[in-house]
């Protein structure tokens, strides 16, 4: 009830309401998304400093959760370019979980992000070779190819098998509207990218 009045108070702009009533969610299913929600808006209030310290005073209070958390303290460096502390967390992360899918691929997002791209790729890669029926990693790959290096058709393999996994996911043919353009075939690449739009 609490995660619900919270995301009401949040829809009507109240963010202070919402950010007391996230606050007091310490158990149940939605305690993950009710932090995350309250990290969220306490760094577009006051800086992601604070969102962080939100996060680990809630990991201390309930260590259960410090696990999981350490990925929404990942994500939130990663986000404000503080690249070495997100990568820092998904490398303890992985250690513990070394075949988590999200933390692999959020690891080579960030990779990314430095502009380390044979990296990511290989981090990627390794992520398809793992789970080879996910459209996620299949489609993160397929773009990361299309959109930094010149493996097109590789990418385009990817993405195809992508979007046969799931092929009304709008990111997904966005991709192979991405690759398509990047082989220089506008007409078909125009037609995915107004679908991916829709």
């Amino acid at each position: 009830a609490l995660y619900y009045l919270a995301r009401f108070a949040e829809g009507q702009r109240r963010q202070d309401q919402a950010l007391r009533l996230y606050s007091l969610i310490d158990s149940g299913e939605f305690v993950l998304a009710a932090q995350q929600r309250a990290a969220f808006l306490l760094s577009d209030r006051s800086g992601f400093i604070d969102a962080i310290d939100h996060l680990e005073g809630f990991s201390d209070r309930n260590p259960r959760y410090g696990l999981a958390l350490r990925m929404s303290r990942a994500a939130l460096y990663a986000q404000y370019e503080c690249y070495d502390q997100a990568l820092e967390l998904y490398s303890a992360y992985l250690a513990i979980r070394p075949r988590a899918e999200f933390a692999l691929l959020g690891k080579a997002d960030t990779l990314l992000r430095k502009d380390e791209i044979d990296e990511a790729v290989d981090v990627y890669r390794g992520v398809v070779k793992m789970y080879p029926e996910s459209a996620n990693a299949l489609n993160s790959l397929g773009y990361t190819l299309a959109d930094r290096t010149r493996k097109f058709r590789e990418a385009e393999k990817l993405i195809d098998k992508a979007l046969e996994l799931e092929p009304d996911n709008a990111a997904i043919i966005d991709s192979k509207g991405w690759v398509l353009f990047r082989r220089g075939k506008y007409k078909d690449a125009r037609e995915y990218l107004e679908r991916a739009y829709e």
